[in-house]
């Protein structure tokens, strides 16, 4: 790996190590003005040190001041005139990989460090290998960084994936443990008080999501949603339609879709659902296949319902509520029983109505005999939704941009 950062020492570590000067970036802090001990004008190094064996080209030690300073004068407006205030190449040509251009170590401070006050402080390029690599072999984080105003990491991809058809990543994390466990992620994202994770497409998709997988009671979705809140009222989801409402919360204007943590699905719009069909919808044609969409009916108020058939029976017959039915109804609260006749009578009604059953009679005391069915609606145990809700839309949240 080559590695060329642009530092206050600018630094490219060789085999036969030499100080010259040399191409490349950056400006050095300037020296306390005194004369220099050696000065010379020519393209070559005005003090060079060469060593055939093992220990280094050039040593600089200092008791409480920088062990070297490397300063350029050049004025660095074009990659011609753009120098180093430090220059360290490794020049080994046996194909080795192990060498290093730059190389800092330090036993509690900062090993490498790179500033500057209107550029870069750090630039790594390479066309072979990772252009910068961080390893942290004991507890603490491989790389951190921090943007005191801007963003803390600004990293791209000009992959042309409509030539390879490869996707690369602007970033990519990934959790390369192999013990078993499940409790790494690839990224995380977190805020205090903003937006952990944000993403955004021009004109592609925003946010693609795959994974899932397991078995029986330990099945794990593509999607885990979970709310940081513990109160009896939050919200898990919220969809908008307009750009303008960024981010989409509960008040916008343009919300239609919300789930909250109580599993309550709130849309805008009609539910269809797709099927199959006795004629039209099987195989493919053409390489597309079909399918029939049907819509959701929508009610007033919260209802569970159930259906059944019954014989009336010289005129009349009890109907009992299913246990399973019972037990998720409001046995406090009235129901609804629809009957459809199925054969000749004067006509059905219903009686007796109680959280056990109900009973189904002839008209004018009829003593018929045949078959019936029936329709409850009732009250959902535990629901206690109003009627017709109106809900106020519109209050905006803080604009998000980038």
């Amino acid at each position: 790996m080559k590695l060329t950062a642009v530092v206050g020492i600018f630094v490219i570590t060789a085999a036969s190590a030499s100080i010259m000067a040399g191409s490349a970036a950056t400006r050095a802090s300037a020296t306390d003005g005194s004369a220099p001990a050696t000065s010379c004008a020519t393209t070559n190094a005005c003090i060079e040190g060469d060593n055939t064996s093992t220990g280094p080209g050039v040593k600089g030690t200092s008791t409480k001041g920088h062990g070297v300073v490397g300063t350029t004068k050049s004025k660095g407006t074009t990659s011609g005139t753009s120098h180093a205030g430090v220059l360290g190449q490794d020049l080994q040509s046996g194909g080795g990989n192990l060498n290093f251009g730059i190389e800092g170590t330090s036993i509690n401070g900062t090993g490498v460090e790179g500033s500057s006050s209107s550029a870069n402080g750090v630039v790594a390029l390479s066309s072979g290998g990772s252009a910068l690599f961080a390893e942290n072999t004991g507890s603490g984080d491989g790389s951190q960084v921090i943007g005191l105003n801007n963003d803390g990491t600004n990293t791209s991809t000009r992959n042309n994936s409509s030539n390879d058809f490869v996707g690369r990543s602007g970033v990519w994390g990934h959790d390369d443990s192999t013990d078993g466990g499940t409790l790494n992620v690839g990224v995380a994202g977190s805020s205090t008080n903003g937006i952990g994770i944000s993403a955004s497409s021009s004109n592609y998709v925003a946010l693609n999501a795959i994974g899932g997988g397991g078995t029986g009671f330990n099945d794990f979705p593509v999607l885990s949603v979970v709310t940081g809140n513990t109160g009896t009222s939050f919200f898990l989801i919220a969809g908008c339609s307009s750009p303008s409402d960024n981010p989409c919360t509960v008040g916008s204007g343009s919300r239609v879709f919300l789930l909250d943590n109580g599993g309550n699905m709130m849309i805008k719009g009609l539910i269809a659902t797709g099927g199959s069909c006795n004629s039209g919808c099987s195989g493919p044609s053409h390489g597309l296949s079909h399918r029939v969409m049907s819509y959701v009916p929508t009610q007033s108020t919260p209802s569970i319902e159930d259906f059944g058939a019954a014989q009336l029976v010289n005129g009349r017959a009890n109907v009992a509520l299913s246990a399973d039915f019972a037990n998720v109804v409001d046995r406090k609260a009235t129901y609804l029983v629809f009957i459809t006749p199925e054969g000749d009578s004067r006509g059905l009604y219903v009686t007796d109505k109680t959280a056990a059953g109900f009973t189904v009679r002839e008209n004018q005391d009829g003593h018929s005999t045949l078959d019936f069915s029936y329709r409850i609606v009732a009250k959902p145990y535990g629901v206690n939704k109003p009627r017709l809700p109106m809900e106020t839309v519109g209050r905006k949240a803080p604009p998000h941009t980038r």
